[in-house]
C-alpha cells in the first residue's frame, strides 16, 4: 500500500490562565440597612471557560479592611444571594464577590463605595 500514510496528531489544550470577571451590582455603595434586614446581594460574572464557585464576603472597615465570609460554595451560575444583615453596625460596609473557575483562577469585585449598617 503505497498511499497508506499514518499520522499521529496530538492536540494539547492550552492552560486556562484567564481569571473570571466579576461586577458587584448591589449593594454598591450609599445604601442604608438595619441589622436583621433581608438584602439581595447581586453581581454579574463571566469566564472564558466557566465559573465553578462564588463566594460572598463583607468588610466592615471599608475597601482596605479585612473581609469575612458571608457564604462560600455558591454555584457558578448563581448571580445573587439573599443575606440577612448581621452586626456590628458600621458606616464602612463593603461587599466583595469572588469567582473561581475550574483551573483555580479567581476574580473579584467590591462595592464601589461603602454602605451603612445600622443597629
Amino acid at each position: 500500500m503505497e498511499n497508506d500514510k499514518s499520522a499521529n496528531l496530538t492536540i494539547e489544550a492550552l492552560p486556562d490562565t484567564q481569571a473570571p470577571l466579576v461586577k458587584v451590582i448591589s449593594p454598591n455603595g450609599g445604601e442604608i440597612f438595619k441589622v436583621g434586614d433581608w438584602v439581595t446581594i447581586m453581581w454579574k460574572s463571566l469566564d472564558n471557560v466557566g465559573i465553578v464557585e462564588h463566594r460572598v464576603r463583607i468588610s466592615r472597615q471599608g475597601q482596605n479592611g479585612t473581609f469575612a465570609p458571608i457564604v462560600k460554595g455558591l454555584d457558578g451560575d448563581d448571580m445573587s444571594y439573599d443575606w440577612q444583615v448581621t452586626g456590628p453596625a458600621t458606616s464602612k460596609a463593603v461587599i466583595q464577590v469572588v469567582a473561581f473557575d475550574a483551573a483555580g483562577n479567581r476574580g473579584s469585585d467590591n462595592s464601589d463605595t461603602p454602605f451603612i449598617i445600622q443597629p
